[in-house]
């Protein structure tokens, strides 16, 4: 399979955000704030820094402001202007003037599911082209953008995706979709994948995170996966990458860096205080707002 420059990324955005109600029935998710950007502004310039720039976004009904977000906003930015604040006219315009966008509606069509996003997007991945996908609430704090770790080390090897992964503690792997591999040479070969294992010994301490490069063969695989009455008949993209993994080579990545999932309100606070304690302008502050408040 000859290999080049990947140039697309498909985000999924289409989810209710229910563990976020009453917040999100009328914000979607992707928009909740971690300091002062929402979480979709982060995941799409971690793209334009891997060298991205044409990013498919599949989004549901009534996430119409996430769109919104990511075009121009020209009545808000010529009243900053009027007012001599360019530097939030800036602000506001490398969120859209570093990618081009596409928006695609989730087919109501295909059972819900994390294989949805990528079959809605299917039409707009050219025969045998590489893509990456990634879901719309995970973050990666890190010195190289998490997605280009995954993208190199799909362009090395022979295989037909890469899935990122991260290390977690033993204590955490029950809660994640944990990944059996085969270390060949300086390769892990992905064998298997077992969804919030109960027992131990656990096969490894790697989980799947929301960072995966993709040929376009992914989409047969898509199309061949049963849905499991035991996850309530949704469309894992789990299985589809597993079956692929048995007529295919995939490969696993542990992604060099820190994982902030933003899934939960709990881990949502959580990302907050990460991020703002790696924010100069609030590092300070936030740090001694914390020891103030354990000493309440």
């Amino acid at each position: 399979m000859r290999k080049t420059k990947i140039a697309k990324a498909i985000i999924a955005a289409a989810g209710y955000g229910t563990r976020f109600l009453p917040a999100t029935k009328s914000v979607p998710k992707e928009l909740l704030p971690v300091v002062d950007r929402p979480v979709i502004e982060y995941i799409t310039e971690e793209c334009v820094q891997s060298g991205i720039k044409d990013i498919i976004i599949v989004t549901r009904y009534g996430s119409s402001a996430v769109e919104d977000y990511l075009d121009s906003a020209s009545y808000l930015e010529s009243i900053l202007v009027s007012k001599g604040k360019i530097d939030l006219v800036n602000k506001i315009r490398h969120t859209y003037e570093k990618a081009n966008f596409v928006f695609v509606r989730q087919s109501s069509n295909i059972p819900y599911g994390t294989a949805a996003p990528l079959l809605s997007a299917k039409s707009l991945i050219d025969k045998d082209e590489n893509f990456v996908f990634m879901y719309g609430d995970d973050l990666f704090l890190s010195g190289k953008p998490a997605i280009s770790q995954v993208i190199d080390e799909f362009l090395r090897t022979e295989s037909f995706a890469t899935i990122g992964a991260s290390m977690v503690p033993e204590s955490e792997v029950c809660k994640y979709g944990v990944f059996e591999f085969e270390d060949v040479g300086d390769e892990k070969i992905l064998k298997n994948v077992i969804e919030k294992p109960k027992e131990k010994p656990y096969p490894s301490n790697l989980v799947n995170v929301g960072r995966h490069v993709y040929n376009q063969k992914i989409f047969e695989y898509i199309e061949k996966t049963p849905l499991n009455p035991s996850d309530n008949n949704e469309f894992q993209l789990t299985t589809a990458f597993l079956l692929m993994s048995k007529d295919l080579k995939v490969t696993i990545k542990t992604i060099e860096g820190k994982w902030v999932t933003t899934g939960d309100p709990l881990n949502m606070i959580k990302a907050n205080l990460i991020y703002a304690k790696n924010n100069p302008e609030y590092k300070d502050k936030i740090i001694e707002f914390l020891e103030e408040l354990l000493r309440e």
